[in-house]
C-alpha cells in the first residue's frame, strides 16, 4: 500500500458562510526534469503578455520560413516559461496578500470614511477580482472544464487509462550489460545522455552507423496526421488560436514556402 503525504486547509469564506476544503497531496515521486510546456490562457489578460511576445518574435532569425517557425517558437517558449515563474508562480500568495489588504482598508473604512480610503480600497478590489479571475482560468485549464461537465463516467475511465499508460511509460529501474543497476531517474537520465552523446559524436565507434535508409524524405499522410496531433499536444488549442492571431504574417510565410515546394520535406 502506498502512502502519500495529505495536506487539508480551508479557504477563507467571501460571499458566502460556507468555507471551501482544499486537499493537496505530495507531488508524484516520478517526475523529473522540465514539466511539459502548457500555453496558459491567464497570460492573455496580463498587460505585459503581448510585450513579451511581441519583443522575442521580433528578433532576426535566418533561414526559410519552417525553419524560422520552429526557432521563433522554441525561443518563445523559454521565454514564457521565465515570464510565467516571474509573474505568476507566486498567484497565491498574491490573492492571500491582496486579501488581506481588503480586510484592512475595509476596517479602516468602517472607523473613519475618507475618499482616498475608499478609492484605495475599490482599487484593491478591482486588483483582487481581476487576480482571481486569473486563477480561475488556470483552475478550469488545469481541470479540463469541458469534460467535468460531460459527466463523471467517461473522465473517470479517461483518467484511469491515461495513470495507467503513464506509470507503464516511466523507466525507474535499469540494468545495464555490466551488470550495474541504475535505480533511480537520475542516474538513468545521466546514462542516456552518455550513451548518446558517445554515439552522435562517434566516439568509441569504428564505423558511423548510416541511417539514412530508416528516413524517407517526404512525410506521408499517417506521418502528418500524428506530426499535427504532436503539436496540439505539445502547445494546446489555445496556443494555436493566439499564434494565428498574434503572429499571422509569420504564418503566412510558412504556408507561401510549403506551397513554393510543392510538398513538406522533413529536412528543412
Amino acid at each position: 500500500m502506498v502512502l502519500y503525504k495529505v495536506e487539508q486547509g480551508f479557504i477563507k469564506c467571501k460571499s458566502s458562510d460556507h468555507c471551501p476544503m482544499l486537499i493537496r497531496y505530495e507531488k508524484d515521486v516520478n517526475n523529473y526534469g522540465l514539466s511539459p510546456f502548457l500555453f496558459q490562457s491567464m497570460w492573455c489578460t496580463h498587460e505585459n503578455f503581448m510585450k513579451c511576445v511581441d519583443e522575442v518574435w521580433r528578433e532576426e532569425v535566418n533561414g526559410a520560413g519552417l525553419f524560422r517557425l520552429a526557432a521563433k517558437l522554441k525561443k518563445l517558449k523559454m521565454v514564457l516559461r521565465r515570464w510565467n515563474k516571474e509573474v505568476f508562480c507566486q498567484l497565491a500568495k498574491l490573492i492571500k496578500a491582496l486579501d488581506e489588504c481588503m480586510e484592512v482598508l475595509e476596517f479602516q473604512l468602517q472607523e473613519s470614511f475618507l475618499p482616498d480610503l475608499e478609492h484605495e480600497y475599490l482599487r484593491t478590489k478591482a486588483k483582487l477580482k481581476l487576480w482571481e479571475n486569473r486563477e480561475e482560468l488556470r483552475l478550469a485549464q488545469q481541470a479540463k472544464k469541458k469534460g467535468l461537465k460531460e459527466g463523471d463516467c467517461n473522465t473517470k475511465f479517461y483518467h484511469a487509462i491515461a495513470n495507467q499508460r503513464r506509470k507503464a511509460s516511466v523507466i525507474s529501474k535499469m540494468t545495464l550489460p555490466n551488470g550495474v543497476i541504475l535505480d533511480s531517474l537520475k542516474m538513468i537520465h545521466n546514462v542516456a545522455v552518455e550513451y548518446f552523446k558517445e554515439f552522435l559524436t562517434g566516439e568509441g565507434l569504428t564505423v558511423t552507423p548510416d541511417l539514412s535508409g530508416l528516413l524517407s524524405p517526404l512525410v506521408n499522410d499517417d506521418e502528418n496526421h500524428d506530426l499535427v496531433l504532436l503539436f496540439k499536444s505539445l502547445f494546446g488549442r489555445p496556443y494555436l488560436l493566439f499564434l494565428i492571431r498574434a503572429i499571422p504574417d509569420l504564418m503566412v510565410l510558412v504556408l507561401i514556402s510549403i506551397y513554393s515546394a510543392g510538398r513538406l520535406l522533413k529536412k528543412m
